[in-house]
């Protein structure tokens, strides 16, 4: 079992044998097999059944898709004392993994948490300390894995599909100084039901670039933004102290119909072919990501200074599209969230 399923394999653990038995009765003999097989068992009955939230300042935030991550690993120090064959090995500092959350995109985010997101791409990186919370189909908690001062390391956009029916979430990591298991009792609080208009789906997206025609994009790939982190180490201190530094914008490929084409080949022949890519020559856009009515904006991304710099005007279809397509390989040099759920710049 990886260490990022280990969150998840616990909490699947503790609620195996009572799932089972609400699924099937015959299962409920599942707690008296070894402990090998009702591990296994357990596990494929329970992840579909976990309900997962974030807590900020013991607030739940939101309502997870999943989550995992979190371990705290001893790091093995190793060395040799002379000519000494054998290595003498001891524990150094404690490092812990990144949790990876799944994070619907609605106006049922708590602020801090849609806070706390924006704050990462607007080089604020905020530490903050909180909780993810795994509980069962009734909001019995079963596992609270606690962090302290965390930061956000990714966010990433899955894959703008306008022919997917997926729903569409965020997978936000968050890095913790250290992590620890505290007390698993209570309920969590049923995220409140929203209605089928207001969540997001990937195909529900709308590209704008300025000067660019950009009513038939059909596809975004999946692009992530990237805070780095420094660690440090302070005297006997065995968790590091964490500093953001840098933070990493990636570049869009983008397919549309290649009807589109000739705004599209005017800007990559002016901007590649002639030489013309002064900052005055970058465009500015935005992501904007809607409810299934196209009616509600749930989210705007910003996108600043973009530069084109490859063109395929034959972007080969798949079996499912026997559209003519073209793609785009653009870059940005930054991006910002002017809203994200209840957060809006104002």
């Amino acid at each position: 079992m990886t260490t990022r399923r280990r969150f998840l394999g616990t909490a699947a653990g503790v609620t195996g044998a009572a799932i089972a038995a609400t699924i099937d009765p015959n299962k409920a003999a599942a707690a008296q097999l070894p402990r090998e097989t009702q591990a296994t068992s357990a596990h494929s009955s329970a992840f579909t059944k976990a309900n997962f939230t974030i807590e900020l300042a013991n607030q739940t935030q939101a309502g997870l898709k999943s989550a995992d991550g979190g371990e705290s690993i001893g790091q093995v120090v190793a060395f040799r004392n002379g000519n000494d064959p054998v290595a003498n090995k001891f524990l150094g500092s404690v490092k812990t993994e990144e949790f990876h959350l799944l994070t619907p995109v609605s106006e049922s985010l708590g602020l801090p948490w849609a806070q706390w997101i924006v704050d990462m791409p607007n080089f604020q990186g905020t530490k903050k300390n909180g909780a993810v919370v795994t509980s069962d189909f009734n909001f019995a908690v079963i596992r609270r894995r606690e962090f302290h001062n965390a930061l956000i390391t990714e966010i990433k956009v899955p894959t703008l599909d306008g022919g997917s029916k997926d729903a569409g979430y965020l997978d936000i990591a968050v890095l913790p100084a250290s992590a620890s298991d505290g007390s698993p009792k209570g309920k969590t609080v049923a995220p409140t039901p929203t209605q089928p208009t207001k969540v997001w789906h990937t195909a529900d997206f709308k590209l704008e670039i300025d000067g660019l025609d950009c009513t038939r994009v059909a596809r975004i790939e999946s692009f992530t933004i990237k805070q780095n982190v420094s660690e440090s180490q302070f005297g006997e201190d065995r968790f590091p102290t964490l500093s953001p530094t840098t933070v990493e914008f990636p570049d869009l490929v983008v397919t549309f119909a290649a009807a589109s084409l000739p705004s599209w080949q005017a800007w990559f022949d002016d901007f590649v072919v002639k030489g013309n890519n002064s900052d005055s020559n970058e465009k500015s856009g935005s992501i904007t990501f809607l409810t299934p009515d196209l009616k509600t904006t749930l989210a705007v991304l910003n996108l600043h200074h973009i530069g084109i710099y490859r063109l395929d005007p034959d972007n080969e279809p798949d079996e499912s599209d026997k559209l003519p397509r073209a793609q785009a390989n653009l870059y940005v040099e930054q991006m910002n969230f002017t809203k994200l759920g209840p957060y809006a710049l104002t």
